[in-house]
């Protein structure tokens, strides 16, 4: 409770500072959702998933690193801030995808492309989890989620998130044929 009085304080102070008392009343009364950069946007998400023949610990220390991604799909990876398997930590794969993590749990890490002012802001997710099947077997699970609203028809927007999958269950595979 303390910290929200104490942040609201703070912003009211910096409003008052900056923009005058008409700032701070515009605090309190009603205030409008802002637009969004894409007015209409249209979220999409491919999942694939593969089992492994590995116990979820030994698995999870090969692949769990936030870098093991680019032996998968054989581009070099290179953690640039903050530290691996943490939130903020930052990875370039293949010297142009900046990626931020963005949450983790014990066997998952997900991941986001920051805005960049040469490229269209998709909101791009992708989240990759381990779940032991059992004491010698585990599924990895890779979840992509996008807005895919600057494809013009439904029919190339549906062609996207296949070509997606696909693209997924290729990398999946790569990593199972690495650990197994």
């Amino acid at each position: 409770m303390f910290k929200i009085w104490k942040m609201r304080f703070l912003t009211g102070l910096a409003l008052l500072l900056s923009g005058g008392a008409g700032a701070v009343a515009q605090q309190n009364g009603p205030q409008a959702v802002a637009p969004l950069a894409n007015a209409s946007p249209h979220y999409a998400t491919a999942t694939a998933q593969i089992e492994v023949n590995q116990p979820i610990d030994k698995l999870w220390e090969r692949i769990g690193s936030f870098c093991d991604f680019g032996n998968w799909v054989k581009e070099p990876c290179e953690i640039t801030a903050g530290s691996d398997r943490e939130i903020g930590a930052v990875r370039v794969v293949n010297h142009r995808y900046v990626e931020v993590i963005v949450a983790t749990t014990q066997y998952s890490y997900t991941y986001a492309f920051p805005p960049r002012p040469d490229t269209a802001y998709t909101m791009f997710h992708g989240t990759v989890e381990a779940r032991a099947l059992g004491p010698k077997r585990s599924l990895v699970r890779y979840t992509q989620l996008w807005d895919n609203a600057r494809l013009p028809t439904a029919e190339e927007r549906q062609r996207e998130i296949k070509l997606r999958t696909a693209h997924l269950l290729q990398e999946l595979q790569s990593m199972k044929n690495l650990n197994e």
